[in-house]
């Protein structure tokens, strides 16, 4: 995870490791260029598979700012899993001027690159200048020395803005991608676009389809899992303005088939232009930080309402609106107070 100091605002790379009983065997925090925000780890390789020779290591990946300043690049940090020490790190700059975020990782073996193995990171790139398309999701493939095979970007049409929160490898080796697409970039309302889900090959180069479900006035998925049928599930949030200026998020979950449909008409098909980039590889190292010692606390449980909403209707479509005011005239002076109210 990520701890930020409350004095300089600076942020830096946490990792824990613990037994299955929650017992501490190690805990690490390090400096990653001038500010860090870790996002995901993999396991694979110190976990029990099907390759041999694989290192003894975990991967983790995120965003940070270099040491003289500049555009956010996606780091990828290799520790020792048996005792948290520093096999390597590199930064990737994706493109000339832009801002590079890696929200997810996975490992792949046997892959394309042989039996050593094969990552994945996806995410986004943000480029200010393409005034068109300034968010485009990203996967960046690596080997596990962390040497880039291939790094690519997805434009999603006609979707001005797009992003990957997280990714699996399902049961024929392809990469399914969930998400954001369509967001529009304006904070009022603060939520915008709807849930995506992609399936491309693991060379990144086809896009075998993308869909996108309307749930309400705007939903996002954060995490995709298969199931034994290689079918997909979604869990994320979804957000509707019940009243005007009142906002309500809710819990999104979405059961799709093997080719991303759902039983009712909630999805529409997408497409997706691909494009190759050439990674800016920087090595460095990383610089070590005394740490505090790690607290556990008892979680609370709380009750829920129970809520279910499947599959809405387009909030544009039955948006009640009643305009309404009156006025109070004084002078030269006139008072307006509105009484418009909208019901969906």
């Amino acid at each position: 995870g990520t701890k930020t100091d409350p004095v300089n605002n600076l942020s830096t790379v946490y990792a824990v490791k613990l037994s299955c009983a929650g017992k501490l065997i190690w805990e690490k925090e390090f400096k990653v260029g001038l500010t860090s925000y870790a996002s995901s780890v993999t396991s694979f390789a110190a976990s029990p598979g099907t390759c041999n020779n694989l290192p003894n290591e975990y991967y983790i990946t995120g965003n940070s700012i270099p040491l003289g300043g500049g555009n956010n690049t996606i780091f990828l940090l290799s520790l020792n899993a048996n005792t948290g020490a520093v096999v390597f790190i590199k930064y990737y700059d994706l493109g000339p001027n832009t801002d590079d975020f890696a929200t997810c990782i996975q490992g792949l073996c046997p892959s394309n690159t042989g039996n050593q193995g094969q990552l994945f990171l996806a995410g986004y790139t943000v480029d200010p200048f393409d005034f068109n398309n300034p968010k485009k999701m990203m996967i960046l493939s690596t080997d596990l020395s962390g040497n880039p095979v291939w790094a690519k970007s997805y434009d999603i049409q006609p979707s001005f803005r797009e992003i990957s929160s997280h990714f699996i490898i399902d049961a024929n080796n392809k990469l399914v991608l969930t998400g954001k697409a369509e967001e529009t970039g304006v904070s009022d309302p603060p939520e915008t676009g709807q849930c995506i889900l992609m399936r491309v090959n693991n060379n990144g180069s086809v896009s075998e389809w993308t869909r996108i479900y309307d749930m309400g006035f705007s939903s996002h998925g954060n995490r995709v899992e298969r199931t034994s049928k290689n079918e997909y599930f979604i869990s994320g949030h979804s957000f509707t303005i019940p009243v005007v200026r009142q906002s309500d998020y809710d819990i999104l979950a979405i059961k799709t088939d093997t080719a991303g449909k759902t039983n009712a008409s909630c999805y529409r098909n997408a497409n997706a232009i691909i494009a190759n980039l050439t990674p800016a590889v920087t090595s460095s190292n990383t610089t070590g930080v005394s740490f505090q010692s790690l607290h556990s606390t008892i979680l609370l449980v709380k009750p829920y309402q129970d809520k279910q909403v499947f599959c809405p209707f387009n909030l544009c479509d039955s948006l009640d609106l009643n305009a309404d005011f009156n006025f109070a005239s004084a002078g030269t002076t006139v008072v307006f107070t509105n009484l418009s109210s909208a019901a969906v």
